[in-house]
């Protein structure tokens, strides 16, 4: 299985996530927002791909350009049945992608959330951790399946699965955001060392938890049949994850 994961400098770390694809003996290949404009479809030939999460907002200008591009990539994927899992910010830009309204929220959502979720098999209720100061809203067909009191937390677009929580997280990654970003665990009420202190309760099987929603994802979402007709991909449950593509090689957009 070929992975193109799509992160930010100094913040690509694909936590449990990654170590699940590698189990799955996924060869993984990294690209920068940063560096995405003028690459030549920087997804060609992958089988599945990775947004990451980000301290960017998709609406700020500063970053209109690296938005466009990675909105180019998800919408080729899209078109040629390519499986994307869309990560906090990376779910937010697939939001706009599909024309739905991403917003700064009332406040953000730091920790472990609880969701209301209709579609368990895909996006269970967790608990699942928390980072963001933006949300979207549901609109253009596009109807959320999960939610906290706070935000949506997921949708499905064909073989594109959205989420705005980190199933990949580790303690180690938390604590790197909060160093990073001290405002938004202040903002919610919050200390590092309650943010800290709480993967030893709630997140005490994170990992088991982010394997088991990944693979659901690689069975049930990438394994779906796509829109351009392609077989369903087969997935092992610790082996290679293939599929088959019906569609004509990226082409420079």
């Amino acid at each position: 299985m070929r992975v193109l994961a799509i992160g930010n400098r100094g913040d690509a770390d694909l936590g449990f996530v990654g170590e699940r694809l590698q189990e799955h003996r996924a060869r993984i290949a990294t690209v920068m927002r940063e560096d995405l404009v003028g690459l030549r479809a920087p997804e060609a030939g992958t089988d599945l791909i990775v947004l990451l999460g980000s301290d960017w907002s998709v609406y700020d200008p500063a970053h209109r350009a690296a938005v466009a591009a990675e909105q180019t990539v998800v919408r080729r994927a899209h078109g040629r049945g390519v499986p994307v899992l869309a990560i906090c910010y990376g779910a937010q830009l697939v939001a706009t992608t599909f024309g739905l309204t991403v917003t700064r929220a009332p406040a953000p959502e730091v920790g472990w959330r609880t969701l209301e979720t209709s579609a368990p098999e895909i996006c269970p209720a967790g608990p699942w951790f928390q980072f963001h100061f933006d949300r979207w809203s549901d609109g253009c067909g596009v109807r959320s399946s999960a939610h906290t009191g706070a935000a949506p937390q997921a949708f499905r677009v064909g073989r594109t699965l959205a989420v705005q929580f980190h199933p990949e997280v580790t303690a180690l990654m938390a604590r790197q955001w909060m160093l990073a970003c001290p405002r938004a665990v202040a903002a919610a009420s919050l200390t590092p060392d309650d943010v800290l202190a709480s993967f030893a309760v709630a997140g005490a099987h994170a990992r088991a938890r982010c394997h088991s929603f990944l693979d659901s994802f690689l069975d049930q979402v990438a394994g779906a049949e796509g829109s351009q007709g392609g077989r369903k991909p087969a997935v092992s449950p610790v082996g290679t994850f293939t599929t088959t593509r019906t569609s004509a090689p990226a082409a420079a957009s």
